[in-house]
């Protein structure tokens, strides 16, 4: 692993604390953070996507969107590390769970056509009424959310199936004892990577 930068994906459902992990990882390691999909334009394409309420439709353009992503993390990982905001196995997770028939044709795909992580890391967080108090926390409950909350039980489970997928559970952790544990598991794999800064 000497000699090149990573790509390091942290996956999970909003209000696990994705956000807040992937930055401060980004930067004590010295790396671009990037909330996929990569660019405002492409996250309102989403957003555009998911009001027409078509999940194979969903699926394809979200995957369709990491893909894009992906070819961009290969331009930027160049120069640095990448650590991004959701990747490719969120997509595949969630529409699997809702149901895509599409979502089961982009698993055995996924790293055909978009760059796999070196890390792929799932934030988890124990129970439904643990997750619903840090959305509320953050004010923040969109449509998506109502559909996906009552499913995490089933979200966690289809997570685990992935051999390439760390779960690390956030239920009891504060931010900063994640972004510890993750730095810990990164540098103990990775000699390439330099001792971060201290938290």
């Amino acid at each position: 692993m000497v000699g090149r930068h990573l790509l390091i994906a942290i996956e999970g459902v909003d209000g696990v604390g994705k956000t807040t992990v992937a930055k401060a990882i980004a930067e004590k390691l010295n790396a671009v953070y990037i909330k996929t999909p990569a660019w405002s334009f492409l996250r309102k394409v989403a957003f555009f996507v998911e009001k027409l309420r078509s999940r194979e439709l969903e699926a394809t353009s979200y995957f369709f969107l990491a893909f894009i992503s992906s070819l961009y993390f290969c331009v930027l990982q160049t120069k640095r590390h990448v650590v991004c905001d959701k990747y490719i196995l969120t997509t595949v997770v969630d529409q699997t769970v809702l149901g895509s028939r599409v979502a089961r044709f982009l698993k055995r795909l996924r790293y055909i056509i978009v760059r796999k992580p070196d890390f792929t890391f799932c934030l988890i967080v124990r129970n439904e009424s643990a997750l619903r108090g840090r959305l509320q926390q953050k004010e923040r409950i969109d449509h998506n959310d109502l559909v996906i909350v009552p499913l995490w039980e089933e979200i966690q489970g289809e997570y685990r199936r992935f051999r390439e997928v760390e779960v690390i559970d956030t239920t009891c952790m504060s931010a900063n004892e994640t972004i510890a544990v993750l730095l810990d598991r990164i540098l103990s794999r990775d000699i390439s990577i330099k001792e971060p800064m201290v938290l």
